[in-house]
């Protein structure tokens, strides 16, 4: 039994670095597909364009502005590789969004 715990966590810690991995290789495909002015960053009218006609999950139209000032975490305007490897901060997009009006 103690065999089968120290193989399962072995198992669990090697995956942990792969996930990381699929995390970059994907933000990295983001970049790439909404960065047309190729300058390594994405605006938020090059994000509205890729999500242009788009829907979230139950159906409804993506909050893109919201879900930059949720990535933008230096508040650049932009969003590079790192902060498009990121979840959404809902919490400090809704707050930037009541600070901006």
């Amino acid at each position: 039994m103690k065999i089968l715990k120290a193989v399962l966590l072995i198992l669990f810690f090697a995956a942990i670095p792969n996930v990381k991995a699929q995390d970059k290789a994907k933000a990295e495909k983001k970049l790439k597909w909404m960065d047309k002015d190729k300058n390594g960053a994405v605006s938020l009218e090059e994000m509205k364009m890729f999500y242009k006609g788009k829907t979230n999950k139950k159906g409804g139209p993506i909050k893109v502005d919201l879900m930059f000032l949720g990535l933008d975490k230096n508040n650049d305007g932009k969003l590079v590789l790192e902060e498009l490897q990121q979840k959404v901060d809902w919490k400090l997009a809704k707050q930037k969004s009541k600070e901006k009006k």
